[in-house]
Parts: structure tokens; C-alpha cells; sequence
């Protein structure tokens, strides 16, 4: 349950941290966000895996509204870190000049 909320809140931190408080009109300074922007998601997603897993497991055990809370927060996690990194690619593809859509 713990690790969940854990990475939830890095996830969701780094995220607005990075969107209220990194310059952007520099090209340095964008880059630097994005590839910690990038990093964080990779973070979240695979590590929000095992917490959703275990989450289940305890649903499945006990069923307290603890467990299943913190099996919603890890999925959303999971959902978060997974959209992040497709809008990333997206973006990134687009920046070089290439086309997806």
C-alpha cells in the first residue's frame, strides 16, 4: 500500500516540479525536464507493476478498502507513467520531423 502512494506522489511531484519550475523558453533547460520528465515515467510505470500485483494479492486475502484504494492508485499510476511515455514518443517524433498521425 505504502509504495503505491510512494510513487504516486514522485510521479505527480516531479511531474508539476518540472512544469511550474523548469525554465522552458531554453532549449538546455527543456531538454533537461524532459529527460527527467522521461525518467520518472519509466520510474512509475514499471515499478507501479509490482504494487498493483501485490495490491491484488492483499484484495484478494483481506479486501479491506485500504488495499483496494491503494490498488486503484497504483493502476491510475500505472495509466499516468504509460500515457506520459506515448505522448512523449509522439512528441518526440514530431519534434524531429517525422509523423505518426
Amino acid at each position: 500500500m505504502v509504495l503505491a502512494f510512494v510513487i504516486a506522489f514522485v510521479q505527480q511531484a516531479t511531474f508539476l516540479a518540472c512544469l511550474i519550475g523548469a525554465p522552458f523558453f531554453t532549449k538546455e533547460a527543456s531538454g533537461n525536464a524532459y529527460n527527467l520528465m522521461l525518467a520518472v515515467a519509466f520510474f512509475s510505470t514499471f515499478l507501479s507493476i509490482p504494487a498493483f500485483i501485490w495490491n491484488i494479492a492483499m484484495i484478494k486475502g483481506r479486501g479491506t478498502k485500504r488495499d483496494i484504494a491503494s490498488a486503484i492508485v497504483a493502476g491510475v499510476t500505472f495509466l499516468f507513467g504509460v500515457g506520459y511515455l506515448i505522448f512523449a514518443f509522439v512528441v518526440r517524433v514530431h519534434a524531429v520531423g517525422g509523423r505518426i498521425f
